[in-house]
């Protein structure tokens, strides 16, 4: 029940079924970020030694060579998710969050069930500075918040830590 359920939910959130969901998860918040994927996707699909064979969007299946200028990514759905597709599922799935804890941890949630291989949140980060290049990893050490939901119990004001076991295998991972 709680898979069928997850299932319904994902696609009510993003507007796809999730039988073109793809093991590796990107989330952003970003359109530019999901313009650059429909990109990356179309040239994919133009390629006849790429491994990737479809993209699907909220608004449908992309046909290979489509101009990227044509292709519709508005969505009224609110996250919608964009499926680089492999045979084998292992391509890439994106999902623009949107802003806020709430939507992060609904999505998050909904594709736990279906045990993706990995999923990796891009986009802003504070930490950022001019050394900084595409590529790099940037590991948060703690978080600030504007949501209110922990306010009585903790100072708005105050950071909340990173999980340091966490922090520490990421780092010995890379």
């Amino acid at each position: 029940q709680r898979f069928d359920l997850a299932l319904a939910r994902l696609e009510h959130y993003t507007g796809i079924e999730a039988d073109s969901l793809q093991r590796f998860i990107l989330f952003t918040n970003y359109a530019m970020h999901v313009t650059e994927f429909v990109k990356f996707g179309l040239r994919e699909l133009s390629d006849p030694s790429s491994r990737y064979t479809r993209l699907v969007l909220p608004s449908g299946e992309v046909e290979p060579g489509e101009n990227p200028g044509d292709v519709d990514l508005g969505s009224p759905r609110q996250m919608p998710r964009y499926d680089l597709v492999t045979e084998d599922g292992d391509g890439i799935t994106m999902i623009n969050i949107g802003v806020g804890p709430s939507n992060a941890k609904t999505i998050t949630d909904c594709l736990a069930v279906l045990r993706p291989e990995a999923w990796i949140m891009i986009g802003h980060c504070a930490g950022m500075d001019a050394r900084m290049r595409i590529g790099d990893l940037i590991l948060g050490n703690a978080y600030e918040r504007k949501d209110n939901v922990l306010d009585e119990h903790i100072r708005p004001d105050s950071p909340i830590p990173a999980v340091p076991e966490i922090q520490r295998t990421l780092e010995k991972a890379v």
